[in-house]
């Protein structure tokens, strides 16, 4: 059974879960970064949760992370300023990546899937980025 995300609860698990991806997906990402926030940036359930970490105490690079119905993801806070211009650069990443995967023709690469599924992932991938940036430019979402 789906998780209903607009009741005070349902919302309050759904940011658990993605809590437990971010954590989960830095461990196996081996990323650097200081203290987790307890709560993101920026919440749209179910949709995403955008996670601003800042640099570990030797760094000098800080990260924004993505979870939810997305690939939950990670880019340098060195091309985001604020969480806006953070999901325009997913939307970035991601479309680059929608284009080189919509770009195989043959079966041999690096995570095994057929041109179909490659085309598939690459149309999901290239909505999903679409979706970013057109949240980037509500300006209703950033309390402007």
């Amino acid at each position: 059974m789906p998780m209903d995300v607009h009741t005070p609860e349902g919302e309050a698990r759904w940011l658990a879960e993605q809590h437990r991806h971010l954590m989960e997906y830095l461990e196996r990402e081996s990323v650097r970064h200081a203290d987790v926030p307890d709560e993101p940036e920026l919440h749209i359930p179910p949709y995403l949760a955008l996670y601003h970490l800042p640099a570990a105490p030797d760094s000098n690079t800080g990260w924004w992370v993505i979870t939810g119905d997305v690939p939950t993801d990670h880019v340098s806070d060195h091309r985001a300023d604020d969480g806006r211009q953070a999901l325009r650069a997913f939307a970035r990443k991601w479309r680059t990546a929608a284009g080189v995967m919509a770009g195989r023709q043959d079966a041999d690469n690096a995570d095994g899937a057929t041109p179909e599924q490659s085309q598939a992932a690459a149309r999901h991938l290239f909505e999903r980025a679409k979706m970013l940036h057109q949240l980037a430019d509500k300006d209703e979402i950033w309390g402007e």
